[in-house]
């Protein structure tokens, strides 16, 4: 991970463990957004038009490599609500149906479930997590024979707890509920298979884990789904051209991809940036990033207890992200931060923990200067 190091030229600056809320911006992603401007500058018409479309069946066949998806079933939308939203709003709901979910969620995987409730009188079920744990066997229970959904993080924001997608998503198929998952904390960091985890739906923002623009994400529907979901942002291009060409020759046809739910033009500066930041992910292997960040938080777990710091995020292997949340029985989570900062050291305030989060950029320098900045 040396050599990819060196693409962010902020690690030259600061200690930066704060992916969790932003990756940091890379020479090639600002390369490729700059790429964008002069594709546009020189060609403008058609063949720019050609290029973007380039970058984004790249971006499609690269989010699909990543999940284990067909490029046919992901869209590249604007941020994770938006492909969270797209389901939500989506569905043909029942009053009495319900959703169920948990506390630790994020509120970009809340609201648009609780906005169904004086909508459709859809009952959201909220699960509560045990010691920053949600087994899944709780989240099972709160199901019955009206639940659609099953809304769940793959990583959890605050402190990294990783559900067990593979058996909820095997209950969840058994039970004829949909598993869909906010992925904005695991892809680019973590091996994932939507076939193998049987996920429904996902949604991801691309300006964390995996490295590019704010502004772009991937959302990933299942083949046999996609005529289960209402369009609730339809435009001209997730419709089938015409045969003659013509713009005014309206027919509402959706097209049989997930590409229906792209609706209108796009955010291209972040799609080239998007389509940089996945080589890199490539580049580097996902396989070998999880297996880099597991060894730094693994160490960071240790220095820190060493130093008599309580850890907020589960100890299971199997529950481990590259999150990492702790705190001090006798110090302020949210002075340590700025404290750290102060040393140039980046971390986060959540939940009145101090979160860090790690990727393939960072290294155990990284890890030790943070362990020295705190008391």
């Amino acid at each position: 991970m040396k050599k990819l190091r060196e693409l962010f030229p902020i690690t030259q600056e600061l200690v930066y463990l704060n992916t969790a809320a932003s990756s940091p911006l890379s020479s090639p992603v600002k390369e490729a957004v700059e790429a964008c401007l002069q594709d546009q500058l020189r060609y403008a018409g058609l063949k720019y038009q050609e290029k973007r479309d380039e970058r984004q069946a790249a971006v499609r066949r690269k989010l699909a490599h990543l999940i284990g998806a067909s490029p046919d079933e992901i869209a590249i939308l604007r941020n994770t609500g938006e492909g969270l939203s797209a389901v939500a709003s989506g569905l043909d709901w029942k009053e009495g149906d319900n959703v169920v979910t948990n506390d630790l969620e994020h509120p970009t995987n809340m609201y648009p479930w609780m906005n169904l409730e004086d909508r459709f009188g859809v009952e959201v079920r909220i699960v509560p997590a045990t010691e920053g744990r949600v087994p899944s066997e709780d989240l099972f229970a709160a199901a019955d024979d009206r639940t659609r959904v099953i809304a769940l993080s793959f990583v959890e924001f605050s402190n990294g707890f990783r559900h067990d997608l593979q058996t909820i998503g095997s209950f969840c198929r058994q039970k004829g509920i949909y598993l869909v998952v906010d992925a904005v904390q695991a892809l680019g960091v973590l091996e994932f298979d939507v076939n193998r985890s049987k996920v429904d739906f996902l949604s991801a923002g691309a300006f964390k884990w995996l490295l590019g623009p704010v502004g772009t994400s991937c959302f990933y529907c299942r083949q046999e789904l996609l005529d289960r979901l209402w369009l609730t942002h339809p435009g001209p291009r997730g419709m089938v051209p015409s045969d003659s060409g013509r713009l005014l020759d309206y027919r509402f046809a959706p097209r049989p991809t997930a590409e229906r739910f792209e609706g209108g033009s796009k955010n291209y500066l972040g799609i080239y940036g998007f389509d940089a930041g996945l080589d890199i992910i490539e580049q580097a292997g996902v396989e070998n990033i999880e297996k880099h960040v597991l060894r730094l938080t693994g160490l960071l777990v240790s220095r820190l207890q060493d130093k008599g710091y309580r850890i907020l995020s589960s100890l299971d292997p199997k529950e481990r992200s590259g999150i990492i949340s702790f705190s001090h029985p006798r110090h302020d989570a949210a002075q340590l931060v700025q404290r750290l900062l102060d040393s140039r050291i980046v971390v986060a305030w959540r939940e009145g923990a101090i979160r860090v989060s790690i990727h393939l950029y960072n290294n155990e320098e990284d890890v030790e200067r943070l362990i020295e900045a705190l008391p």
